[in-house]
């Protein structure tokens, strides 16, 4: 027998029912008496930026199907795309 089927038998042992539905979660803000914390100077953060969009060989423009080098703002099929965290 499972943990998690034990931990069922002894609910139901106990004299409870077992819900009709399972369990929906419910967000923190959303439960009485909690709040979301605050944000503070001392929060980590996280900055991703794009440091290349295209993919050589590269064209004169970029038109249609061309990549005029490798940071044109435009992503499309085949191109590889670089973050930098």
């Amino acid at each position: 027998m499972t943990a998690a089927a034990c931990a069922s038998a002894l609910f139901l042992g106990l004299g409870a029912t077992a819900p009709a539905a399972p369990h929906q979660a419910v967000p923190a803000a959303a439960r009485p008496g909690i709040a979301p914390a605050a944000l503070t100077a001392n929060d980590l953060s996280l900055t991703v930026t794009v440091s290349e969009d295209g993919t050589a060989d590269f064209s004169a423009d970029d038109t249609p199907g061309n990549d005029s080098g490798a940071k044109n703002g435009i992503v499309r099929v085949n191109d590889t795309v670089t973050y930098e965290v």
